[in-house]
């Protein structure tokens, strides 16, 4: 199954992760760069490579912000933040 988002949610995902400036480049994408993005996702979900040590696929924000990281960069890397920071970014919280 393909993955795939909104933009707003991904730039909402990439904030989450500390990762403003790519955050800020997915505004302005084109719907190409997009659809490369959701199918670079799909590596990162179905790959064995980057399960968790419990065995479960990443999360699919993770999958997402790491694979907007490489679209938009052009090399993969770490995402800025282990873990997510809701507060103050992501509506709601």
């Amino acid at each position: 199954m393909p993955v795939s988002t909104t933009r707003e949610l991904l730039v909402i995902d990439l904030r989450t992760y500390g990762e403003n400036a790519v955050a800020a480049a997915i505004v302005g994408a084109s719907e190409e760069i997009l659809e490369r993005i959701f199918d670079r996702a799909d590596h990162y979900v179905y790959s064995d490579e980057f399960a968790k040590p419990s065995g479960a696929s990443p999360f699919l924000a993770e999958a997402l912000s790491r694979a907007a990281i490489e679209v938009i960069e052009g090399s993969p890397r770490p995402l800025r933040w282990k873990r997510r920071k809701l507060k103050g970014i992501y509506p709601g919280y």
